[in-house]
């Protein structure tokens, strides 16, 4: 067991202004004490866990630990809590254990390499059980920390540890519901006496919260089963990654308001390197991380996104966009008011688009509302939540859905597309991977929500066709749901197993050269001539 002092540290943004303050942490390794410190942030400060910087942790000494923590227990006990959590991981609860079954504990604990499994179970118990102890606020006894210790181990049989501080305090329970919404399993016969005797409270509270989620929030009606909700609103990358990195297996982290570059910068495995290694391999995956990015979007990337924010986060596209005053730029004088006005709405963040633009994505997202059911899909639900989960195997995945919202009681994710020609967007399908990416926000959202998701398709043509810009609306069919399903799970295999990955590629003609290749070889054979 190591010893860390970890320094919180708040920016001037925070609600009680720039502070510095230290918690003191006990744990097997310092990344795992740093989302221990990123964890304890997001249960006692959620709704302004954005205003952190990243924890700075300082290995101590255990007798600073100690002295700190106010605790009377010496290292002797450490090593005996130590040892006894062993003996819990690798025999069960028993009423005394023998000397051999000591000497076999203390060796699980002497070489860590030889059963890894084992000792990440006893590491994770024994992390949980310091937090338990630094919950008390108290001085405590061997013999009840070591009944803690056997509660611990009891719920986490059943897979239903409550794993979040058992006291809510005053602050707590005044975080406002959108910033902050933790859903915990339900936990039968725990009997931590000292610690828990607030739970029942505790789980009345946090059922209260979910059911009074604000209306317009679909999580009152499919919250997630083993995960948070939180606001992004001003949240630094670092500190975003501090939470999710903190996630454990099977956990997930829900953000909403949260910038689209933070996101994309955010870990986690995203859609697009799914489709990525789907394509060329594990190997690609270097490169995407290393590889420069381009600096500015393209125009018609441009363009999609302003129609994304015109259809779904109306309330926001004034606030993004603007349409240019109508200028002869022929003229220095036509230039020049146009270069100011450019100026002007930079420093607002807001684009400036050609009128023709503009009005053209005005046009398409009144065609798209105009077409049957999009308008009625789009009534209850919310835009670009980025979702992060954590599989079984720690592999961290994350989507980032343009609707996710709740019809006729149904939950389902609305994707929308700008394309070339919405009557032939079967071949986009194709060329993009998106039945990829509908397979793997499906599959997400079934182990963050518990519930099978639909994924529709709202694909709206870029060039008008009879003065009208079309629109489309649909779903994939079985057979291409299912072989995107299959591929996507492939993927998510191959990143967990890891290994070896290639360098270079095979490279192939299209078929129906090497077909005309064939061809025209077999009529040289039969003429006589030279293939």
């Amino acid at each position: 067991m190591k010893y860390f002092k970890a320094t919180l540290i708040t920016n001037v943004d925070h609600e009680k202004g720039k502070t510095t303050n230290f918690i003191y942490l006990a744990s097997e390794t310092k990344i795992a004490a740093k989302k221990q410190a990123s964890q304890y942030i997001f249960e006692t400060d959620g709704a302004n866990c954005c205003f952190y910087k990243s924890p700075r942790l300082e290995e101590i000494s255990v007798e600073e630990y100690l002295a700190n923590t106010e605790k009377q227990t010496d290292i002797t006990e450490e090593q005996e809590i130590d040892q006894f959590c062993a003996l819990l991981t690798i025999f069960g609860i028993q009423e005394e254990y023998d000397e051999g079954e000591m000497r076999d504990a203390d060796d699980l604990l002497a070489n860590p390499s030889e059963e890894p499994e084992l000792f990440e179970q006893y590491t994770h118990l024994r992390e949980l059980l310091s937090v338990k102890i630094q919950e008390v606020g108290k001085t405590i006894s061997l013999s009840e920390i070591n009944k803690i210790a056997i509660n611990l181990f009891e719920c986490g049989k059943d897979n239903q540890l409550l794993t979040q501080s058992t006291e809510l305090s005053t602050e707590s329970v005044v975080i406002p519901v959108e910033n902050v919404v933790e859903v915990e399993k339900s936990v039968t016969d725990v009997a931590l006496d000292e610690l828990v005797n607030n739970y029942t409270e505790e789980k009345e509270l946090i059922n209260s919260v979910i059911k009074n989620i604000d209306d317009n929030s679909i999580f009152s009606a499919f919250p997630p089963v083993n995960g948070k909700i939180m606001s992004g609103e001003g949240i630094s990358l670092e500190m975003l990654n501090g939470c999710v990195d903190a996630l454990k297996p099977t956990e997930s982290l829900i953000v909403r308001h949260l910038a689209n570059s933070t996101y994309h910068a955010a870990n986690g495995y995203s859609s697009t390197q799914i489709r990525l290694v789907q394509k060329s391999g594990l190997g690609a995956l270097d490169w995407y991380k290393k590889a420069p990015i381009q600096g500015e979007k393209t125009r018609a990337l441009l363009i999609g996104d302003a129609v994304h924010t015109a259809i779904l986060e109306p309330e926001l596209f004034p606030l993004r966009y603007v349409s240019a005053p109508e200028l002869d730029l022929r003229t220095k004088d036509g230039k020049k008011i146009l270069s100011d006005f450019e100026k002007k709405n930079l420093t607002l963040a807001r684009l400036v688009l050609k009128k023709e633009e503009f009005e053209a994505i005005q046009l398409m997202r009144d065609s798209a509302l105009a077409y049957p059911l999009v308008a009625e899909l789009l009534e209850n639900g919310e835009p670009e939540l980025s979702i992060f989960y954590r599989t079984e195997k720690g592999t961290l995945l994350k989507i980032r859905p343009d609707w996710l919202g709740l019809y006729s009681g149904v939950p389902f994710i609305l994707d929308v597309k700008t394309t070339d020609d919405v009557h032939d967007f079967g071949k986009s399908v194709d060329k993009f991977g998106y039945h990829l990416q509908a397979a793997f926000y499906r599959i997400i959202a079934q182990k963050v929500f518990n519930l099978d998701i639909d994924f529709l398709f709202c694909a709206i043509g870029k060039r008008p066709e009879c003065g009208r810009y079309p629109v489309q609306l649909g779903m994939l069919d079985e057979e291409d749901s299912e072989e995107g399903e299959i591929q996507v799970n492939g993927v998510i295999n191959a990143l967990e197993k890891g290994g070896e990955t290639q360098a270079f590629a095979m490279i192939s003609r299209p078929f129906w050269a090497k077909q005309a290749d064939r061809k025209r070889r077999e009529a040289l054979m039969l003429e006589g001539g030279v293939a």
